[in-house]
């Protein structure tokens, strides 16, 4: 609840940018229907840097064609357009890459139990879901969109969500300026594609294995309709999901995947969600 010792801080590009080193072209919306779906539409000259925000979205957009909840000035939707910077059809690990970046932009707030990045693309926190993001790509521009999501001040469970969820206000029982953490997030996010555009994923190998939330757990991987069950061996270099099922190693490069055995009980399957 918003009230007069404790008001509603929206979402400003000044401030922002005065959290920066970089100064992309932000455009902010009250309603969009998705910032992803804004930078796609986008003509902008080729290397270019554009960055799209709203304070809520009415078709937020998940993987695999699933919404992703956008309630009015409470969290953060985030979309980045940015020059390509693999081949249009080596994006399997970018996600990886995305959601580390999140986590290091999340370590500024001070939190009992660490973050972990949930491959392809979800970020935890005491097994809730707190990120996601969704990668696209705008073909006749040679850009990619970043679509990120990130529960920042959400407290009431809603039926529209299905599954664990948790924001840095539930973790931290203190109200946080979004303009703050997105700030910070274009600082992090920027530097990692840098490097990511420099070095590929291996920069990042040890970075992932540190926060692997699936390292070593058995689980149901559902891949092209069919469900496989095996223990994670952790990522490859592609950034494919390493799986020993049956006294065999196989490699996925997507898929939704549940904890068989987890501390909280079944965890169900997570729609990696984005903008």
């Amino acid at each position: 609840m918003h009230t007069q010792d404790n008001p509603m801080i929206l979402l400003d590009a000044k401030k922002i940018q005065s959290h920066t080193r970089y100064q992309p072209t932000l455009t902010i919306f009250e309603t969009i229907g998705s910032t992803n779906d804004y930078l796609l539409q986008l003509n902008e000259p080729a290397g270019a840097i554009n960055i799209c925000l709203a304070e809520e979205q009415v078709q937020g957009k998940a993987t695999r064609g699933k919404t992703w909840y956008s309630a009015f000035a409470e969290n953060l939707y985030f979309s980045c357009r940015y020059p390509l910077i693999a081949p249009i059809n080596d994006y399997s690990s970018l996600s990886l890459v995305v959601s580390l970046a999140v986590v290091r932009t999340l370590k500024r707030y001070p939190v009992p139990q660490p973050f972990w990045v949930k491959w392809p693309n979800d970020v935890l926190y005491d097994h809730q879901k707190i990120s996601g993001n969704l990668i696209e790509v705008q073909r006749q521009s040679q850009h990619v969109v970043i679509g990120i999501g990130i529960n920042v001040n959400m407290l009431h469970d809603l039926d529209a969500i299905t599954q664990p969820w948790t924001s840095l206000r539930q973790i931290t029982g203190v109200y946080l300026d979004r303009n703050v953490l997105c700030g910070s997030l274009i600082n992090h996010l920027l530097d990692y594609l840098y490097i990511y555009s420099e070095k590929g994923l291996e920069a990042f190998m040890a970075e992932w294995q540190a926060q692997d939330y699936l390292q070593g757990k058995d689980i149901a991987l559902l891949h092209n309709g069919k469900t496989i069950e095996g223990c994670v061996m952790g990522i490859d270099g592609l950034g494919r999901l390493v799986l020993a099922v049956d006294g065999e190693v196989k490699r996925f490069p997507s898929g939704e995947s549940r904890v068989l055995k987890n501390p909280t009980g079944f965890y169900p399957l997570t729609d990696s969600a984005s903008r």
